[in-house]
């Protein structure tokens, strides 16, 4: 019942986010539960998801970013999950 309840959190942040139906979405993370529910949050909105180590360098992240076409990416900082739209973070 929690990972429902922490995925549906995530999937309606999501969809507040107005992303383009199919969206692809990374995930920055190291792997924590609070990324699996982001990551289960993503495919409950109905968007696909790109997976990232959070241990890439900077370049590396914009360089997947821009390859997969991802409109936006949740980050994992200090136990909590952002947001970022992707003009905000490829700029």
């Amino acid at each position: 019942r929690q990972v429902q309840e922490q995925a549906q959190a995530y999937s309606k942040f999501l969809l507040s986010a107005s992303f383009q139906p199919f969206a692809r979405i990374g995930l920055i993370s190291d792997k924590r539960a609070d990324a699996f529910f982001a990551l289960w949050g993503i495919l409950r909105a109905g968007y696909a998801y790109v997976p990232i180590s959070a241990h890439h360098p900077a370049d590396r992240v914009k360089y997947i970013l821009h390859q997969a076409g991802a409109e936006g990416v949740l980050i994992e900082r200090e136990k909590n999950i952002c947001l970022e739209k992707k003009i905000q973070l490829l700029n």
